[in-house]
């Protein structure tokens, strides 16, 4: 394939026609030129070239054989504290109103928001802005069985093409030969801060319920976290999050020596086609292995007083949001059970047929944060989550996802994740508290959502995958 990348003289001609065009107060233009290439393994490329290729980003959902893997950096997109997320959209139809595109392709943004972005910001997320939106400077795209290799590059008047070429083919050349490295594990790990203790947090519950019962508001959403050495590679938690949630947003940020990940099961907005698709997912319980324990479970989530009011909360809020974007609402009269691995969720999907000219990025911060991990009303909660929760989210629980440069594009909340830094993981989770809520019951689902990162940070399966690619059966590492 990389002989195919060298006898591409359309990539020449793309990026001379871009340095053609330069003029009109514009110093640089966007050249993006992509052709197909081979099925490769992305999560093994991310692990390889993390620490070589900043930032790199993935996205992906397996089940439905969707990814995206960026490698570097072309231009990234950033707004200051205050300032609306729609600038990042603007900026960005700004650069693509002259960019050259040649391949039949999107360009495409991937990255993230903060949770609050108003918080200060503690040394862990030290390497995540308050919003990042990255254009690879590589970006493999795989829809089914079809992968596309993407270059964006900007070229201003100064730029040799031809040497742009050759430094192209030989970054690539030497992004694609990289092997993930070898775990090296801490022999201190670095706690960067303390995780806080369980009956402290249980307390903390404990005073949300107090204060919602005394009417300030309905619910707040509380989180904490538990930091463990990191003791498998990224790679490997990276297939198992994969491998046991193939329905769900699997998502990593690398940047700098720190890398966010996850694998989320809550959409928080789809725009594709004029259509606009979210879901609602609050209430939960936990799963079981016997079928019969399993189905009473979900049952009496359905049931629930307390977990339908936490749900109604969340459908309300969605409701009120896209009405105003939306020409009519599809809405289930009742929610459903999303059954994932370690716990099960009520959830009712929302959309409908999206209003001219919507923008997605402005959308999703009238969104975000819904009360599914904020609270309700929403300035009430996110008041309190800043003077009592005690915990800086960074991108826990804040947007991730994608926009290309349609306008289109699809974002989820960064749930069940663990930020790796230092040789550790820290693990997120949250609970919505509402009046309803029991300390114990609550640290308990906390416990149960961390299963999720818990399980994936404790199985290493690189040397099987290694095995099975050379046809030896997995059973002999059992």
């Amino acid at each position: 394939m990389l002989t195919e990348l060298r006898n591409a003289p359309d990539l020449l001609r793309c990026l001379t026609e871009a340095r053609r065009r330069l003029g009109d107060g514009h110093s640089q233009l966007l050249a993006s030129y992509s052709l197909p290439w081979a099925h490769c393994d992305h999560l093994e490329m991310f692990a390889a070239n993390q620490r070589h290729e900043q930032p790199v980003t993935l996205w992906s959902v397996p089940q439905q054989e969707l990814s995206l893997l960026g490698l570097g950096c072309a231009h990234e997109f950033r707004v200051g504290v205050g300032a609306p997320w729609s600038a990042v959209q603007d900026q960005w139809q700004h650069l693509l109103e002259t960019a050259v595109i040649d391949g039949g392709h999107r360009p495409i943004l991937c990255g993230g928001f903060a949770f609050d972005p108003l918080r200060s910001h503690q040394s862990r997320w030290q390497d995540f802005p308050a919003a990042a939106l990255t254009l690879s400077r590589f970006c493999l795209s795989r829809r089914g069985n079809e992968t596309r290799l993407i270059m964006n590059i900007l070229v201003s008047a100064a730029s040799d093409c031809a040497a742009l070429v050759d430094g192209v083919i030989a970054d690539w050349a030497r992004i694609v030969s990289r092997r993930p490295p070898a775990l090296r594990v801490a022999e201190t790990p670095g706690m960067l801060e303390h995780d806080i203790a369980a009956d402290t947090w249980r307390c903390k519950v404990a005073a949300a319920v107090a204060t919602i019962r005394a009417g300030t508001m309905d619910k707040v959403v509380l989180a904490r976290t538990r930091t463990v050495p990191l003791t498998v590679s990224v790679e490997d938690v990276l297939f198992n999050l994969s491998q046991t949630h193939p329905d769900a947003y699997v998502f990593a940020f690398a940047r700098n020596d720190a890398c966010f990940l996850g694998a989320s099961p809550e959409r928080l907005i789809e725009f594709r086609d004029g259509y606009l698709s979210t879901w609602a997912l609050a209430g939960s319980a936990q799963r079981s292995a016997v079928a019969a324990e399993d189905t009473r479970f979900g049952s009496g989530l359905l049931r629930s007083v307390k977990d339908r009011h936490e749900h109604a909360l969340v459908v309300n809020e969605l409701r009120s949001v896209l009405a105003r974007h939306c020409r009519q609402l599809d809405i289930p009269l009742e929610p459903s059970l999303r059954k994932l691995p370690h716990v099960q969720h009520l959830m009712t999907p929302i959309g409908g047929q999206a209003n001219d000219g919507l923008r997605l990025l402005a959308l999703l911060e009238q969104l975000h944060p819904s009360p599914a991990v904020g609270g309700f009303p929403r300035a009430d909660a996110i008041g309190y989550i800043r003077a009592q929760e005690e915990l800086d989210r960074g991108w826990y629980a804040g947007p991730v996802g994608w926009i290309d440069s349609r306008g289109e594009g699809e974002f989820a909340v960064a749930l069940r994740s663990a930020l790796l830094r230092g040789g550790c993981a820290t693990l997120f989770a949250g609970c919505g508290i509402v009046e309803g809520s029991s300390p114990d019951n609550e640290y308990r689902e906390t416990e149960v959502k961390m299963r999720t990162m818990a399980a994936a940070l404790n199985n290493q399966t690189s040397a099987s995958r290694l095995f099975e690619e050379h046809g030896y059966s997995d059973a002999l590492f059992r």
